[in-house]
């Protein structure tokens, strides 16, 4: 699935932290603002050494002070019930500023809000590196090599194998969950069709695949994840 495609799925689905792990910054950045002018979304884009860059807009944001681009985010996002799309804020190599307790808060205060204002923190970065206070918050998408460098080097892709070559004993179907990293089945054999929506039932949460992220695994390999545990609603 294309960077863009999933990240629609994503924005869709009301994830408001989207990490993208890439080698290529430059290119998946004019992919999603490619993407914003079609479909006429919102779109700022921050940079340490540029500061905030937004297009039709000059918001009073400090060019190295990572705090002053997330605060800045609500004052881009649409505010009125008939002006109320989608804003996204490109963060490059935003994994070298999470250390600070300064802005790692503000970026979950924003997560949080960005619910509410279809506003987005899209992370380009070499490496996935999240916080543990933010990694419920963020959803995290691997982009890099292509498939022939991967191939060069001697790896290959996990896939489901054909129907028509079985083997001994049937492997499961399985996809890892975009939102905890846990297996999820979604076909016990080879016979069974692929649902259309995979359903992680730790999360409790239903999302789109591509049939490329689906891979086998034996029965007793699946990982048995603990549940989500959730603090009772005050009385």
């Amino acid at each position: 699935m294309r960077l863009t495609d999933q990240l629609r799925d994503y924005t869709n689905a009301a994830f408001t932290g989207v990490w993208v792990q890439t080698q290529e910054p430059d290119e998946a950045e004019r992919e999603i603002l490619q993407m914003a002018r079609d479909r006429k979304w919102r779109i700022a884009v921050w940079d340490i050494a540029q500061g905030l860059r937004v297009t039709g807009a000059n918001p009073d944001a400090g060019a190295g002070d990572p705090i002053a681009a997330i605060k800045a985010l609500p004052g881009l996002a649409h505010t009125t019930e008939e002006d109320k799309g989608t804003t996204i804020l490109l963060l490059h190599n935003f994994h070298r500023f999470l250390a600070s307790p300064e802005v790692m808060q503000t970026t979950f205060a924003q997560l949080i809000a960005g619910k509410d204002q279809r506003a987005f923190l899209v992370v380009l970065s070499p490496i996935v590196q999240i916080p543990v206070e933010l990694e419920k918050l963020f959803v995290a998408r691997t982009t890099g090599d292509t498939l022939a460098t991967i191939e060069r080097l001697g790896f290959r892709e996990k896939r489901r194998s054909r129907p028509d070559h079985p083997t001994q004993e049937d492997p499961l179907a399985v996809i890892d969950c975009p939102c905890c990293g846990g297996t999820v089945v979604v076909a016990w054999n080879r016979q069974d069709e692929l649902p259309e929506l995979a359903e992680c039932r730790r999360c409790e949460t239903e999302f789109p695949y591509a049939d490329r992220e689906v891979y086998e695994i034996d029965l007793l390999d699946v990982a048995i994840s603990e549940p989500l545990a959730y603090l009772p609603a005050a009385a």
